[in-house]
């Protein structure tokens, strides 16, 4: 994806593609209910055509990089180099010869120990398995949830479940578009976690009715699904591409599976965990534990929310500066009847 669009509006591009997550668990929901009463076995029946769709698409039909392929593209001088632009991104038209020249000069992968040392990467890691672990159990138990709680047939359970997703898949946009336009990432991420530890508390306390179940439900999506897909998309590309790699295109994968494995780690760590604790101790223990992991992510990233905070706070003095310099008059003298009192 990095390949494709610059780093100028990749907070929305990638935000925006994070949304196939949510959308597509919303479309699997709604595909699952309507075939449960005749079995479970065609529900995975039916998920396992639609994986084999999905691999056949990103066989014949994903390019790595915009010059590999016949793709629709301009082609301009600029300073005397023939570069072809797709998709608003500028790049260099090379030969099959000079590809296979820059494959072979292309600097070594990087290590796991000196990915995971690069600056705000660990934090990341850290802070992804404990989001992770709150986001694939609401996937994987939300349903389970309300058919419990609340009594719903599974059908109702499943497609009430959607709300999430959509939450999710709002924050996604929101928070990439955002996060672009004010230059950094962190403080987007961590506003939406910190609200989501009273969300979790309070959906934890509904009361019975589909309807507020679903306000609050996408409530909770949004702080929490919102976070996750940035960290997964904008963040990790960010990471791998950041100066101390020097152009390191294998990095950037190298990050994000660190990023995204740590993830995944502390999900499996919670599918061990929710039924231990629902079995003894019921849902509200559930989701004070969930409230404790999203505590620890924004733990994770507060010296980087500092960071970039400060990083926001003397931009704008700057820019105010700017604004208010004393403006000279005609005699060269400074003229500071322009400037208001403030």
């Amino acid at each position: 994806m990095s390949n494709w669009f610059g780093k100028g509006n990749r907070g929305f591009i990638l935000g925006l593609w994070a949304c196939c997550q949510p959308i597509g668990n919303i479309v699997g929901s709604m595909l699952s209910a309507a075939v449960l009463p005749s079995g479970y076995q065609n529900a995975f029946l039916l998920q396992s055509v639609l994986i084999v769709i999905g691999g056949f698409v990103i066989f014949f039909g994903i390019s790595s990089h915009p010059h590999m392929g016949d793709l629709p593209a301009y082609t301009e001088i600029v300073d005397d180099s023939r570069v072809t632009a797709v998709n608003s991104s500028t790049r260099v038209v090379r030969s099959d010869e000079e590809d296979a020249e820059l494959l072979e000069k292309r600097p070594p992968p990087i290590g796991f120990v000196s990915a995971i040392l690069l600056p705000s990467v660990l934090a990341y890691c850290l802070c992804n398995a404990c989001l992770k672990l709150v986001n694939y159990a609401f996937f994987f138990w939300l349903p389970l949830y309300l058919n419990g709680k609340y009594h719903l047939p599974e059908k109702d359970a499943v497609q009430l479940s959607i709300w999430y997703d959509a939450g999710g898949a709002v924050s996604s946009v929101l928070g990439g578009y955002i996060s672009d336009r004010i230059g950094c990432r962190s403080p987007v991420i961590v506003i939406l976690l910190t609200a989501s530890l009273g969300a979790l508390f309070g959906y934890s306390q509904m009361p019975p009715g589909q309807a507020w179940n679903a306000v609050v439900m996408s409530l909770v999506g949004l702080c929490i699904s919102g976070p996750y897909n940035l960290i997964v998309g904008t963040i990790s590309a960010d990471l791998g591409s950041q100066p101390a790699l020097m152009g390191n295109a294998q990095a950037l994968s190298t990050v994000s599976g660190l990023v995204d494995g740590t993830g995944s780690a502390g999900s499996a760590i919670g599918q061990l965990i929710v039924p231990l604790i629902n079995n003894n101790y019921g849902w509200d223990y559930v989701f004070y534990m969930f409230i404790v992991m999203n505590f620890l992510a924004v733990v994770c990233l507060l010296n980087r929310f500092v960071l970039d905070m400060r990083q926001l706070f003397d931009n704008y003095r700057r820019r105010r500066h700017e604004d208010t310099e004393p403006l000279l008059n005609d005699q060269g003298h400074n003229d500071y009847s322009a400037i208001s009192p403030d």
